[in-house]
């Protein structure tokens, strides 16, 4: 009777628990960044300094990714600053304030 208890009570409260997750959709841009040749995404959890600290956080680890992307591919430096000139940015921040950052260079520019 009490493994039957401790079951039931197991599966109301998982039950409980799943019925008040919402389910948030990304947008679609998250997963359809590799589209780009030169980008980066990052993502960036809470901080305890603010939001503009966490957005800057996901800025510098895109801009890591997007310099060893120029690293591999050896381009000259007049090329970076140029490319560098052109970069877009797209944020989001989910409803657990997680930060979604991509930095990247369109291909129409290339």
């Amino acid at each position: 009777m009490r493994y039957f208890l401790k079951v039931f009570l197991i599966l109301i409260f998982s039950l409980s628990l799943s019925a008040n997750e919402k389910k948030e959709h990304l947008p679609s841009w998250i997963y359809t960044a590799n589209q780009y040749k030169y980008f980066g995404l990052a993502t960036a959890n809470n901080h305890i300094k603010g939001k503009h600290y966490q957005e800057n956080v996901a800025r510098s680890k895109a801009k890591r990714k997007i310099i060893l992307l120029f690293e591999q591919d050896r381009l000259s430096y007049k090329t970076k600053k140029e490319y560098i000139s052109h970069f877009e940015e797209k944020k989001y921040m989910d409803q657990d304030k997680k930060v979604y950052v991509l930095i990247y260079l369109d291909n129409g520019y290339i």
